[in-house]
């Protein structure tokens, strides 16, 4: 029994440690890319795809680090005015703010934006997705009926 329980405390271990490594690699070689001599040509989307992906893995040692792609994946969204990529660039900045910082009004104005955006392309997922995140807001901050209201609207836009 104690033999599987070492097991089972190393195995938790490794997943724990790999993951924040692989979060850091990827944040780091990201970084790199944006600080080189020559400006990468990266698209919002991929951007994107990256931020959600570290989101994803886990949050790395430096925050710092994570909150300046985030922001950068947000200007770069902007910039090239498309709506679904802003709409999923402020999605991730909303997620970071929650998880990253405590920033519990800064992410409700980040996922309310990505809401707008996403009902008016007609994307019900990402509408579900934020209702969800804004549940979880009200809960966390103990607004348990807006946390239960946005819970349910996330569910019928699944």
């Amino acid at each position: 029994m104690k033999r599987l329980f070492v097991t089972l405390v190393s195995a938790l271990l490794f997943t724990v440690c790999y993951a924040q490594t692989e979060s850091d690699v990827l944040l780091d070689s990201m970084l790199t890319l944006l600080q080189g001599a020559n400006k990468p040509n990266l698209t919002a989307e991929t951007c994107n795809k990256k931020v959600d992906r570290i989101l994803l893995i886990g949050f790395p040692e430096d925050r710092k680090k994570l909150e300046i792609l985030v922001n950068y994946a947000v200007n770069i969204a902007n910039n090239s005015g498309k709506p679904s990529a802003i709409a999923d660039a402020n999605y991730n900045m909303a997620k970071f703010q929650i998880a990253g910082s405590n920033g519990y009004s800064m992410a409700t104005r980040s996922l309310l934006t990505s809401l707008d955006l996403y009902e008016k392309i007609g994307d019900s997922s990402g509408v579900s997705r934020c209702y969800m995140q804004l549940g979880l807001i009200g809960y966390i901050t103990q607004y348990f009926e807006d946390g239960i209201k946005n819970f349910q609207l996330s569910l019928a836009f699944a």
